[in-house]
């Protein structure tokens, strides 16, 4: 009885079929439409199908394209994190002088700022490849300017720090900050008359005075103040922090900002590991750098003076 049944559906099926082909169009247009209208949804969805699959075909044949798309995806959030950095300050900055403003009130009279004392610029420097500062170290290069005195290659210095193309010419002096963008590199630890050496801020003899900033309920907020210091590796640590601070991993961590002369606060990372002993009272705290190696790159050395403007206005 299946076997019939089907049979007979089949024989029925062609003759309708059979009957469309040779009716007139006023009957036969009705039922394309409404079959076409019931099977549409179903089209899209097969086409829609094809679709992906050709495209996840073309990334696995063409793997560059998706190397592409994240190494940009990368530069988006890169640039999206320093922006949002640069918000933290200014917001951390508006808590504190709004904080003053109801402890001590503002001033009944109007005033002015005046000039700055202490006038910054930076310096555009170029770091040496590792070829060029090797020959710089062992004295090959040739030094035409020198007859008498100190040259070049008598800056013997232990490890490999990176060398920057400016010296004593350009008003260089040991102790300046070097800065990438707005992140810490470290600073001009010797200077020569046409290069100089930086001190990268892990290496273990560096020190600076930094604070944290964290993002709490109210907003963001300055944190802990401490001393970062180089390990000699990849990292850096912070140290002489209060022990009833509280530091947790993720907070950034920022140049000291008691110094007026300087109104901006320069980024040096975030805090990778906090843990605090009981025993000891003490806090082990690891900083991850923003900056690690900087060879090729082109950096920004910070050189203070005496405003001119003040100085001419005596």
């Amino acid at each position: 009885m299946p076997f019939r049944a089907n049979v007979f559906a089949a024989m029925a099926l062609s003759l309708l079929a059979a009957g469309l082909l040779v009716a007139p169009p006023r009957f036969t247009s009705p039922v394309r439409t409404t079959l076409r209208d019931a099977t549409e949804p179903g089209q899209r969805l097969v086409v829609a199908g094809i679709c992906k699959l050709e495209d996840r075909v073309q990334r696995f044949r063409h793997p560059d394209g998706a190397a592409e798309r994240i190494t940009e995806l990368q530069r988006e959030l890169a640039a999206a994190q320093q922006e949002s950095r640069q918000h933290q300050l200014a917001a951390a900055r508006a808590r504190d002088e709004l904080h003053q403003v109801k402890q001590v009130g503002a001033p009944p009279f109007p005033y002015e700022t005046g000039r700055d004392l202490v006038a910054g610029d930076v310096l555009a420097a170029s770091v040496l490849g590792g070829e060029n500062a090797s020959l710089w170290r062992a004295g090959r290069f040739i030094d035409r300017g020198t007859v008498d005195g100190i040259p070049e290659s008598a800056l013997v210095l232990d490890g490999d720090p990176p060398v920057i193309d400016r010296g004593e010419g350009e008003g260089l002096a040991a102790g300046q900050p070097v800065y990438a963008g707005r992140a810490v590199v470290g600073r001009i630890a010797h200077v020569g008359l046409w290069m100089s050496v930086v001190q990268p801020v892990t290496d273990a003899a560096y020190r600076d005075y930094v604070e944290t900033v964290r993002s709490t309920p109210a907003g963001p907020a300055f944190g802990v103040r401490g001393i970062l210091e180089g390990t000699g590796g990849e990292t850096c640590r912070l140290v002489v922090v209060d022990p009833n601070a509280d530091v947790r991993p993720g907070d950034d961590v920022y140049t000291g900002r008691r110094d007026g002369t300087l109104p901006f606060s320069m980024y040096y990372g975030r805090v990778s590991q906090a843990e605090f002993d009981a025993r000891s009272g003490r806090w082990s705290i690891e900083v991850e750098p923003a900056v690690r190696g900087i060879e090729g790159w082109t950096v920004h050395v910070l050189r203070r003076s005496l405003n001119p403007l003040r100085m001419s206005a005596q």
